[in-house]
């Protein structure tokens, strides 16, 4: 027995994800997961979700369709991508983007079918043709990415332009070579993710241990960091001061 496809759906109004949702659920093999009005809202469940497909509509409110296919292009498990859009004029932007179908609205069954089985058959056909993942010690291990948000939406930032991670509590803030960016994730979170390349120097503050140019003292004897490409001083508390000397006396 073959197992069901599952699709997902970004559309900014009701009435156009309600009639799509319809329409693959009439069809076999095929199941609609979910259906999202808001581009950044399917970006953040759809790597998670990990449907075998998507259907965008291009002409969004805020991030538009070709965007939001951009993101997912860079997913692990990315799924194929339909555009259901009113304009045809988007049809090389689309394609660009990574999508193996594109469909005018009003969205026909016929038409509908033949493009989720086309991509369905792209898709098994991509995967099978990529290479193999290298084995060699001396191969370069692919840049490590952090997914932040900016004023353009989602972003992916090299984990190597990351000078520090600063949290007031209640927001965690990356300061990076590019500026200054949001993360969902906790300041925990972070240190036990990158703790190979990033250290606790305050009970609010990671900095970049290849970053750290030198420990000082202000006035007050309180202790700070200096890191390169960045002027601004990091507090570091008695609790963490040792083990920052340590780094520090460990580069000789």
């Amino acid at each position: 027995m073959t197992s069901e496809r599952t699709v997902v759906i970004l559309d900014d109004e009701a009435p156009a994800r309600e009639r799509l949702t319809r329409l693959v659920d009439q069809l076999i093999g095929y199941r609609a997961i979910a259906a999202f009005s808001d581009g950044l809202d399917a970006i953040a469940q759809i790597e998670a979700l990990k449907p075998d497909l998507a259907l965008l509509d291009i002409s969004m409110p805020g991030i538009s369709g070709i965007e939001v296919a951009k993101h997912l292009s860079g997913f692990n498990n990315a799924p194929a991508i339909i555009f259901c859009t009113a304009y045809d004029q988007y049809a090389i932007e689309a394609f660009e983007a990574g999508a193996v179908g594109y469909l005018m609205k009003p969205v026909r069954l016929e038409k509908l079918d033949q493009a989720l089985a086309s991509a369905s058959r792209l898709s098994k056909l991509q995967l099978a043709q990529l290479p193999e993942q290298p084995s060699s010690e001396n191969s370069e291990p692919s840049e490590e990415t952090l997914k932040v948000k900016s004023q353009r939406g989602i972003e992916l930032i090299p984990l190597s332009e990351v000078l520090c991670f600063i949290t007031d509590g209640k927001y965690v803030t990356a300061r990076h070579l590019k500026g200054e960016s949001l993360l969902e994730e906790s300041l925990s979170q972070l240190e036990q993710q990158f703790s190979d390349t990033f250290v606790r120097c305050h009970r609010a503050a990671l900095v970049r241990i290849s970053s750290i140019q030198k420990l000082g003292k202000s006035a007050d004897g309180s202790a700070f960091l200096t890191l390169s490409d960045d002027g601004e001083n990091i507090p570091v508390s008695r609790r963490h001061a040792a083990q920052i000397r340590e780094i520090l006396l460990s580069r000789g």
